[in-house]
């Protein structure tokens, strides 16, 4: 299903994958460089299985709507978020938590998480507090070593996934990000000692199963405890 957004600027759409029956939540999957591709599909589709209203907007739209980059394409796809202006993508996350809200039946009385992949990480934490987000995973977000305070001050419970052979996210920032949410009892760092970047994602080269299966009954574990307290 397609859901449509509405921004001053134009319109663009996200991919709505919605649970049988009613939401207990709803959650907006940001999406790593290469789009709103299958992969990023897959992880809607999962979260809905779970119980949850999924989104995953176009975050690329701004460039050229419905852009799909092959994973050897990355120059391209770099090219692609370059063009991009940081507070815009923020935004567009923020107005399509509202869109889901609104077309959620009683989704103003959902609580809603972000679940970012990859790229999307930075981002989810710029937008957190607009979209009144109740909670945030990311899964090896390469950008986040530039936004450190932001995740240390975001406020709400947080689950970040990284792998250990990751160069994006190197031992002194994994070091420095374990160290500025220390005092935080809602924050959890999880390095997996054999994966490297893209390890959760089913299309990629590092794809590592045992890390990917774990690190998914984490994030559920989470989202079911953090949004059923936020909830309550």
């Amino acid at each position: 299903m397609t859901l449509k957004i509405e921004t001053e600027q134009g319109s663009f759409s996200g991919y709505l994958a919605l649970p049988e029956g009613h939401a207990k939540g709803l959650i907006v999957v940001t999406q790593e460089i290469y789009g709103v591709n299958k992969e990023v599909r897959r992880v809607a589709d999962w979260l809905a299985k779970a119980g949850y209203a999924a989104v995953a907007p176009d975050l690329l739209w701004r460039v050229s709507p419905n852009l799909d980059f092959e994973y050897a394409d990355r120059d391209n796809a770099r090219k692609a978020i370059g063009q991009l202006q940081s507070e815009l993508i923020g935004s567009d996350i923020a107005q399509t938590a509202n869109s889901l809200r609104a077309h959620i039946p009683q989704g103003d009385s959902l609580p809603l998480a972000i679940v970012a992949l990859g790229w999307g990480g930075l981002y989810a934490y710029q937008a957190a507090n607009q979209a009144k987000a109740s909670a945030i995973v990311s899964y090896y977000p390469g950008n986040l070593p530039s936004g450190i305070d932001t995740a240390s001050t975001v406020g709400i419970p947080q689950q970040i996934h990284l792998a250990y052979h990751d160069d994006r996210t190197k031992p002194e920032f994994r070091r420095a990000l374990r160290e500025a949410l220390a005092g935080l009892d809602n924050a959890e760092v999880i390095v997996y000692p054999d994966a490297d970047h893209g390890f959760a994602n089913r299309d990629r080269s590092e794809f590592h199963t045992e890390s990917a299966e774990l690190a998914d009954a984490r994030t559920l574990e989470f989202l079911n405890r953090s949004l059923k307290h936020s909830l309550a």
